[in-house]
């Protein structure tokens, strides 16, 4: 999937952010409608946590992100992270409701959570970011991840790729 090491903690860091938001979304209620009464909403684990737990600290970082999430498209990748974050629907029943194996929703959810994050970067230093701008950075990204695992630049052998060919 990822090779390189700081992808992977990138993305680790950003599902912990997002499971960090969904906490504090449950626990502040004003900032949410209920959950939809749908066969994904019939699915879901109950919480065992608290009935009524006590409003969390607004947080302005994890505000931001409500925000970015708030503000995206209601789309079937908005949809999947949703039910995978905030109501805690078991994957096996997401992969079985929208036909995907693990490794595409893992790849939906990822995307979404991509998109949402770098919206929240954009909010957090009060910078307006359309999706057009939103799609180039997604792009830009995923460019610089597949040289650094395929250890090119634009098609040539990166720089350091020279020193270990030497010997």
């Amino acid at each position: 999937m990822m090779d390189n090491p700081t992808e992977n903690t990138r993305d680790s860091d950003d599902h912990l952010l997002c499971m960090r938001w969904a906490d504090w979304h449950h626990s502040r209620r004003l900032y949410a409608p209920p959950p939809p009464k749908n066969l994904l909403a019939k699915m879901r684990v109950p919480d065992a946590t608290i009935p009524n737990p006590p409003d969390a600290p607004n947080d302005p970082e994890l505000n931001q992100l409500n925000r970015a999430i708030a503000a995206q498209p209601r789309t079937e990748q908005k949809m999947t992270f949703l039910c995978y974050y905030l109501w805690r629907i078991p994957v096996a029943d997401l992969m079985t409701y929208y036909h995907l194996g693990r490794d595409g929703l893992n790849s939906r959810i990822r995307r979404f959570r991509e998109r949402v994050i770098l919206g929240q970067h954009a909010l957090l230093a009060r910078r307006y970011v359309d999706e057009n701008v939103i799609s180039l950075a997604l792009r830009r990204r995923q460019s610089i991840a597949h040289c650094n695992a395929t250890r090119t630049h634009c098609g040539r052998p990166a720089k350091n790729e020279d020193a270990h060919k030497t010997g």
